[in-house]
Protein backbone atom coordinates (compact mmCIF):
# COMPACT_ATOMS: atom_id res chain seq x y z
CA UNK A 1 0.00 0.00 0.00
CA UNK A 2 1.05 3.23 -1.09
CA UNK A 3 1.52 6.05 1.99
CA UNK A 4 2.19 10.10 1.07
CA UNK A 5 3.19 12.20 4.15
CA UNK A 6 1.69 15.86 3.22
CA UNK A 7 3.72 18.93 4.33
CA UNK A 8 1.99 22.09 3.71
CA UNK A 9 -0.11 20.64 1.29
CA UNK A 10 2.79 19.01 -0.75
CA UNK A 11 4.05 15.71 -0.59
CA UNK A 12 7.03 15.35 1.25
CA UNK A 13 7.40 11.42 1.12
CA UNK A 14 6.04 8.57 -0.18
CA UNK A 15 6.58 4.86 1.30
CA UNK A 16 5.75 1.44 0.56
CA UNK A 17 3.89 -0.31 2.96
CA UNK A 18 3.24 -4.36 3.36
CA UNK A 19 -0.91 -4.70 2.60
CA UNK A 20 -0.74 -6.32 6.25
CA UNK A 21 0.73 -3.50 7.94
CA UNK A 22 -0.62 0.33 8.95
CA UNK A 23 0.71 3.51 9.15
CA UNK A 24 0.16 3.60 12.37
CA UNK A 25 1.86 0.43 13.19
CA UNK A 26 5.04 1.66 12.02
CA UNK A 27 4.84 5.61 12.70
CA UNK A 28 4.16 8.19 16.05
CA UNK A 29 0.64 9.50 15.34
CA UNK A 30 1.96 12.98 15.03
CA UNK A 31 3.36 11.75 11.81
CA UNK A 32 0.75 9.00 11.49
CA UNK A 33 -1.77 11.44 10.59
CA UNK A 34 0.19 13.34 7.91
CA UNK A 35 0.37 9.62 5.67
CA UNK A 36 -2.90 9.35 3.44
CA UNK A 37 -3.13 6.43 0.93
CA UNK A 38 -2.20 7.49 -2.72
CA UNK A 39 -2.40 6.18 -6.10
CA UNK A 40 0.71 4.18 -7.68
CA UNK A 41 1.65 7.31 -9.66
CA UNK A 42 1.49 9.72 -6.90
CA UNK A 43 5.45 11.25 -6.18
CA UNK A 44 7.09 13.82 -3.75
CA UNK A 45 6.31 16.82 -5.04
CA UNK A 46 2.29 16.70 -6.15
CA UNK A 47 -0.38 18.29 -4.15
CA UNK A 48 -2.42 17.26 -1.92
CA UNK A 49 -5.78 19.54 -1.57
CA UNK A 50 -8.92 18.86 -0.02
CA UNK A 51 -8.16 14.77 -0.51
CA UNK A 52 -7.12 15.14 -3.79
CA UNK A 53 -3.59 14.55 -4.95
CA UNK A 54 -2.66 16.33 -8.27
CA UNK A 55 0.87 16.31 -9.95
CA UNK A 56 3.01 19.29 -9.87
CA UNK A 57 2.11 21.81 -12.99
CA UNK A 58 4.81 23.60 -15.20
CA UNK A 59 2.36 26.39 -16.74
CA UNK A 60 2.11 29.38 -14.66
CA UNK A 61 3.80 27.60 -11.45
CA UNK A 62 5.55 30.05 -8.99
CA UNK A 63 9.01 28.82 -8.62
CA UNK A 64 9.68 31.14 -5.33
CA UNK A 65 6.73 29.51 -4.14
CA UNK A 66 7.54 25.92 -5.31
CA UNK A 67 10.93 26.54 -3.30
CA UNK A 68 9.36 27.70 -0.30
CA UNK A 69 6.83 24.86 -0.37
CA UNK A 70 9.66 22.39 -0.62
CA UNK A 71 11.88 23.64 1.67
CA UNK A 72 9.22 22.91 4.68
CA UNK A 73 8.80 19.64 3.03
CA UNK A 74 12.61 18.93 3.93
CA UNK A 75 12.33 20.44 7.27
CA UNK A 76 9.24 18.20 7.84
CA UNK A 77 11.13 15.24 6.54
CA UNK A 78 14.56 16.34 9.18
CA UNK A 79 11.90 15.78 12.03
CA UNK A 80 10.80 12.64 10.44
CA UNK A 81 14.29 11.38 10.41
CA UNK A 82 14.62 12.66 13.91
CA UNK A 83 12.09 10.91 15.54
CA UNK A 84 13.46 7.51 14.59
CA UNK A 85 15.96 8.15 17.16
CA UNK A 86 13.94 10.47 20.01
CA UNK A 87 10.86 11.18 21.34
CA UNK A 88 8.74 14.22 19.91
CA UNK A 89 7.84 16.74 22.09
CA UNK A 90 9.32 20.04 23.87
CA UNK A 91 8.89 18.69 27.10
CA UNK A 92 10.80 15.31 25.97
CA UNK A 93 13.74 18.01 24.72
CA UNK A 94 14.16 19.68 27.83
CA UNK A 95 13.95 15.89 29.82
CA UNK A 96 16.77 15.01 27.61
CA UNK A 97 18.93 18.24 28.11
CA UNK A 98 18.39 17.79 31.97
CA UNK A 99 19.99 14.20 32.04
CA UNK A 100 22.89 15.07 30.24
CA UNK A 101 23.47 18.07 32.06
CA UNK A 102 23.01 16.17 35.47
CA UNK A 103 25.30 13.07 33.80
CA UNK A 104 28.20 16.00 32.93
CA UNK A 105 28.04 17.26 36.37
CA UNK A 106 27.72 13.57 37.93
CA UNK A 107 30.71 12.47 35.99
CA UNK A 108 32.85 15.67 36.65
CA UNK A 109 31.85 15.27 40.91
CA UNK A 110 34.17 14.02 43.43
CA UNK A 111 32.68 11.79 46.44
CA UNK A 112 29.56 9.85 47.09
CA UNK A 113 26.95 11.82 44.69
CA UNK A 114 23.90 12.30 46.36
CA UNK A 115 20.57 11.44 44.40
CA UNK A 116 18.38 14.65 45.54
CA UNK A 117 21.52 16.74 43.26
CA UNK A 118 20.58 14.83 40.22
CA UNK A 119 16.40 14.54 40.00
CA UNK A 120 16.38 13.71 36.13
CA UNK A 121 19.07 10.71 36.54
CA UNK A 122 17.56 9.45 39.65
CA UNK A 123 14.49 8.93 38.76
CA UNK A 124 16.11 6.15 35.97
CA UNK A 125 17.95 4.41 38.72
CA UNK A 126 16.92 0.47 38.69
CA UNK A 127 15.12 0.79 35.37
CA UNK A 128 18.47 2.32 32.86
CA UNK A 129 21.00 1.34 35.66
CA UNK A 130 21.75 -0.24 38.82
CA UNK A 131 23.35 3.29 40.33
CA UNK A 132 23.24 6.74 39.84
CA UNK A 133 26.65 6.40 37.68
CA UNK A 134 25.70 3.67 35.60
CA UNK A 135 22.40 5.64 34.76
CA UNK A 136 25.22 8.81 33.73
CA UNK A 137 26.95 6.37 31.86
CA UNK A 138 23.69 5.50 29.58
CA UNK A 139 22.78 8.53 29.12
CA UNK A 140 25.80 10.44 28.31
CA UNK A 141 26.30 7.51 25.36
CA UNK A 142 23.06 8.04 24.09
CA UNK A 143 23.76 11.60 23.75
CA UNK A 144 27.14 10.93 21.96
CA UNK A 145 24.95 8.28 19.94
CA UNK A 146 22.59 11.02 19.18
CA UNK A 147 24.71 13.92 18.40
CA UNK A 148 26.38 12.04 15.62
CA UNK A 149 22.95 11.33 14.06
CA UNK A 150 21.87 14.37 14.47
CA UNK A 151 24.12 16.52 12.91
CA UNK A 152 24.20 13.83 10.18
CA UNK A 153 20.50 14.80 9.96
CA UNK A 154 21.46 18.50 10.08
CA UNK A 155 23.64 18.36 7.72
CA UNK A 156 21.33 16.64 5.14
CA UNK A 157 19.18 18.69 5.90
CA UNK A 158 20.76 22.19 5.85
CA UNK A 159 22.70 21.11 2.12
CA UNK A 160 18.96 20.54 0.78
CA UNK A 161 17.49 23.94 1.35
CA UNK A 162 21.12 25.25 0.15
CA UNK A 163 20.63 23.06 -3.02
CA UNK A 164 16.90 24.28 -3.13
CA UNK A 165 17.37 27.96 -2.54
CA UNK A 166 20.08 27.73 -6.10
CA UNK A 167 17.87 25.85 -8.10
CA UNK A 168 17.10 27.41 -11.03
CA UNK A 169 14.15 25.15 -12.21
CA UNK A 170 11.15 23.49 -11.16
CA UNK A 171 13.22 19.96 -11.93
CA UNK A 172 16.43 20.86 -10.26
CA UNK A 173 14.29 22.10 -6.97
CA UNK A 174 12.57 18.97 -7.07
CA UNK A 175 15.51 16.67 -7.30
CA UNK A 176 17.36 18.82 -4.04
CA UNK A 177 14.27 18.15 -1.70
CA UNK A 178 15.17 14.73 -2.16
CA UNK A 179 17.04 13.51 0.55
CA UNK A 180 18.66 10.12 1.77
CA UNK A 181 18.35 10.41 5.86
CA UNK A 182 19.56 8.42 7.87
Amino acid sequence: MKYARIANDIVAEVVDLPDDMAVTDLFHPDIAKTMFEAPADVDQGWSYIEGEFAPPTVEGFDLDQIKADLAAAVDASAEVARLKYITPGAGQAMTYQQKVDEAKRLQAAEGTPKAADYPMLSAEVGITGKTLVAVGETVLASFAQWQQVGAQIEGLRLGAKAKIGAAKSEKTVRAAAVVDWP
